[in-house]
C-alpha cells in the first residue's frame, strides 16, 4: 500500500506530476483568458474535451501541431497577419481581394478554390471510411462543409452530448 499519493483533477498520478500539472494549470488560464476576453464562455469552454484534442496532438507530427495553433488562434500566414508584420504587404487575398483572414481560406469565395473543395471532401470521406469513422459523423461533416458558407447548417454535435455545442465554441 502506498503511503501518499497525488491526485490532479481526481486522477491519481503514478508518474512524475510535472506534465499533468502544467497542463491543468494550463487549462485553467485558458478557461479565466477566454472568459476575461470574451472569446468563449466558461460552460461552452467546460463542454469541449480538451483531453481527447490534445491526445489527437500529440500522435501527430510538431508542423502539424504548429500549423493547427497558428491555424486555430488566426496567427497563421494569411494577408492580414503578413500585412501586420510587413507593411509592404497586401492584407488582401491574392485568390478574390478581400481581407484574407485564417476564416476566410475555408471561405473564399473564388471559384478557382471553391472547386478544389469536391476533391477535399472526398478524400476526407474516403480517409473516415479507411479509420472506421462513425457513420453519422462521415455523413454530416462533409455536408456541413459543402453548406456552411451557403445556408445556415448545424448538425449534432457530439461533444459531452450536446447539440449545437460544436458551433458554440466559434472555431471554424
Amino acid at each position: 500500500m502506498e503511503s501518499a499519493a497525488v491526485y490532479i483533477e481526481g486522477e491519481m498520478q503514478t508518474t512524475d506530476i510535472a506534465k499533468a500539472l502544467r497542463y491543468h494549470i494550463g487549462k485553467a488560464n485558458a478557461r479565466r483568458f477566454y472568459a476575461d476576453e470574451k472569446i468563449m464562455e466558461n460552460e461552452i469552454f467546460d463542454s469541449v474535451t480538451w483531453e481527447d484534442l490534445q491526445n489527437l496532438l500529440q500522435r501527430r507530427p510538431r508542423m502539424y501541431q504548429l500549423w493547427y495553433g497558428k491555424q486555430c488562434s488566426g496567427f497563421c500566414g494569411v494577408g492580414a497577419m503578413v500585412s501586420s508584420w510587413d507593411k509592404n504587404e497586401s492584407s488582401k487575398c491574392p485568390n478574390c481581394g478581400v481581407h484574407e483572414t485564417a476564416d476566410h481560406l475555408n471561405r473564399c469565395s473564388n471559384k478557382i478554390r471553391r472547386a478544389l473543395l469536391p476533391d477535399s471532401l472526398r478524400d476526407l470521406v474516403e480517409w473516415m471510411e479507411d479509420h472506421d469513422t462513425g457513420p453519422e459523423l462521415t455523413s454530416w461533416l462533409p455536408l456541413y462543409i459543402q453548406k456552411r458558407t451557403q445556408v445556415a447548417c448545424r448538425p449534432y454535435s457530439p461533444i459531452k452530448g450536446k447539440n449545437d455545442s460544436a458551433n458554440e465554441t466559434g472555431w471554424t
